[in-house]
């Protein structure tokens, strides 16, 4: 007896997705029973060489499945640690420590602290280049969250931006109303200024994405909320919550796709659009249930969705033709949905915990349509809702090392995984 979910319960979930707090009470109960059903005696395994990236004993973790946390040199590797327990919700008194870790001396070079995290993203930590990288943080004295630019070579803080980023492209940033998310999605929101917040003081015409110039500390609005209800509108939006998430910039920083989200009575919907930073266009990709996705190259994405009308799979868009198609049934009938980060033809994605609570690590080749498993991670029923641990896999900036988040050993950690290399 299989321990995936099968096409038939697949469907299920996709459809109680669109309604929130049916989907976690059902999703709960039918989790408990299953792994009481399928439990497996192992906690992880694999086939390849793996190290678990240790910092004072506390719970390590990248965050998102969209950067490397290694440097296009292989010379530095960022992090966030935690002394908190990462199954409790995040709490501002508790700052997380942003670590700047030498891979070659496999020492630690410097700490920084930041109270501006969730669990599932972290800080939004990212490198800007091959010596710099960014993440977010709270100013208290000015309310507001910004963001700390880090030379690694010098070790130090080098510049803050009086604005929060969500995605990078060199010098400038594209960022978003972290509020909006946190009083519409929590996980990935911050939490400094929960208590101030009210969905009444949201305002759609001066909120929206935003354009950073990281060297001029200058945000535009690019595109407000208001103007993204007034594209292709639907009758919906009149009365729906609506916000924006998942910003990722194309390869060569001309463009990006995000998501926008709505609920109107409980029901959930997306939509994936593309944004040109040129022009200023607007192009609706996807709608219905949109999830993850990433950049193959700069014309073309892989991701999850299920469009309106068809089934929920892995597809190929692409840009030019704007078109989508399927991804070829060995992949989509055997995994599910996941979080997918390319190098070159190389997919690698994650799965969500199976029935023995296992979720699953894969690379496909697109080029041959082989499908490669990697591992298996346990994660326990403490790690749910906004504490999840997804493993967002990350490749580095050569193929050869995956980067993962898990919790099979009880605590959240950041392991490498030596793709180059079999273990004996």
């Amino acid at each position: 007896m299989s321990s995936r979910f099968g096409h038939r319960e697949r469907m299920i979930a996709s459809a109680l997705g669109r309604f929130p707090f049916l989907k976690k009470l059902a999703k709960n109960a039918y989790q408990r029973l299953n792994f009481l059903l399928f439990r497996k005696p192992y906690r992880f395994h694999t086939g390849f060489k793996i190290q678990e990236i240790r910092h004072d004993n506390k719970e390590t973790f990248f965050g998102y499945y969209d950067h490397s946390p290694l440097n296009k040199t292989s010379d530095y590797l960022i992090f966030q640690a935690s002394s908190r327990a990462t199954t409790k919700r995040p709490d501002p008194r508790d700052p997380l420590e942003v670590v700047l870790y030498d891979w070659k001396k496999k020492e630690v070079k410097a700490v920084f602290h930041s109270s501006a995290y969730n669990w599932q993203q972290g800080t939004k930590l990212q490198w800007l280049d091959e010596k710099r990288f960014i993440f977010n943080d709270y100013d208290a004295k000015r309310d507001r969250y910004v963001s700390r630019i880090v030379d690694a070579e010098k070790g130090e803080v080098t510049r803050t931006s009086s604005h929060a980023i969500y995605d990078c492209h060199h010098n400038f940033g594209i960022g978003l109303n972290f509020d909006r998310l946190t009083l519409l999605r929590p996980d990935y929101g911050y939490f400094n200024r929960r208590e101030h917040l009210s969905l009444s003081k949201l305002n759609d015409k001066k909120d929206g994405i935003f354009y950073i110039d990281l060297e001029h500390d200058q945000a535009d609005l690019l595109i407000s909320i208001r103007e993204i209800k007034n594209f292709k509108s639907r009758k919906s939006f009149t009365t729906a919550q609506h916000k924006v998430n998942h910003i990722m910039l194309s390869p060569a920083g001309d463009k990006f796709i995000f998501l926008h989200r709505w609920i109107a009575k409980g029901l959930k919907t997306d939509r994936l659009i593309l944004y040109h930073l040129k022009t200023k266009d607007l192009f609706l990709l996807a709608e219905g249930m949109v999830s993850h996705f990433a950049w193959v190259n700069n014309d073309e994405l892989f991701g999850y969705m299920a469009p309106e009308g068809e089934e929920a799979a892995y597809y190929q868009v692409y840009l030019k033709s704007m078109h989508h198609r399927k991804v070829d049934d060995q992949l989509n009938g055997n995994t599910g949905d996941g979080h997918p980060n390319v190098h070159g033809q190389k997919i690698l994605f994650d799965t969500y915990p199976n029935k023995s609570r296992m979720k699953e690590l894969f690379v496909y080749d697109m080029k041959d349509k082989e499908l490669q498993k990697i591992g298996e991670f346990f994660e326990g029923l403490a790690y749910s809702g906004e504490s999840r641990c997804d493993l967002h896999p990350r490749w580095d900036f050569h193929g050869k090392i995956i980067f993962v988040d898990s919790v099979h050993s009880g605590k959240r950690k950041l392991y490498a995984i030596l793709y180059a290399e079999r273990s004996s």
